[in-house]
C-alpha cells in the first residue's frame, strides 16, 4: 500500500507545482488558500509515508488527501483548460494555459506598444532615415567581395 501513497504524493507534488505557477501568474486569494491547504496535507502525507504510518484507519485523513491534494487543484486545472479552449475557439489564437491576471493587463500592454510606435513614427519618417544613411558604393562591403563586373540577378 505504500506504493499507492507514494503515487498520491507524487500527484500532490505535481499539482502543488501547477498551483504555484498559477499563483505566480494570477495572484488570487482562492489560489493562495488552495496552495496552503495543499502544503499542509502534503506535509502530513510525506511524514506519514516516511515514518510508515498507515492512514487507512483514518477516513478523515484520506478525505483530506483527496480533496485538498488532488480534487481542488484538478478543478483549477480543468477550468483553466476549458477557458483556454474557449479562447482558442473564439479568437483563433493560442494563449497559455494560465492567463495572467489583472483588470487592465492586456489594455495597458497594447497601449504601451502603440505609444512607442507612434512616437517613433512621428520623430523618424522613412525618407529622413534613408537620407541619413549616407550610402555610397565605395563604402559597400559587397563590392569588395563581389567584383563590379558581375551582374546582379533580379
Amino acid at each position: 500500500m505504500s506504493l499507492i501513497i507514494g503515487f498520491i504524493i507524487l500527484l500532490m507534488i505535481l499539482f502543488l507545482f501547477y498551483m504555484t505557477l498559477r499563483y505566480i501568474k494570477r495572484k488570487t486569494l482562492i489560489t493562495l488558500l488552495v496552495i496552503c491547504g495543499q502544503t499542509f496535507i502534503l506535509t502530513i502525507a510525506i511524514l506519514c509515508f516516511s515514518h510508515n504510518i498507515s492512514i487507512y484507519h483514518s477516513n478523515l485523513l484520506e478525505l483530506g488527501y483527496l480533496t485538498l491534494g488532488i480534487i481542488l487543484p484538478s478543478l483549477f486545472l480543468i477550468s483553466d483548460y476549458l477557458i483556454m479552449i474557449s479562447n482558442m475557439k473564439q479568437k483563433g489564437l493560442y494563449y497559455s494555459l494560465i492567463k495572467p491576471g489583472g483588470i487592465n493587463y492586456n489594455s495597458n500592454k497594447n497601449s504601451l506598444k502603440t505609444r512607442k510606435k507612434s512616437n517613433y513614427v512621428d520623430s523618424h519618417t522613412r525618407s529622413n532615415y534613408i537620407d541619413s544613411l549616407d550610402y555610397s558604393k565605395e563604402n559597400d562591403i559587397i563590392h569588395e567581395i563581389i567584383p563590379p563586373n558581375v551582374k546582379e540577378v533580379d
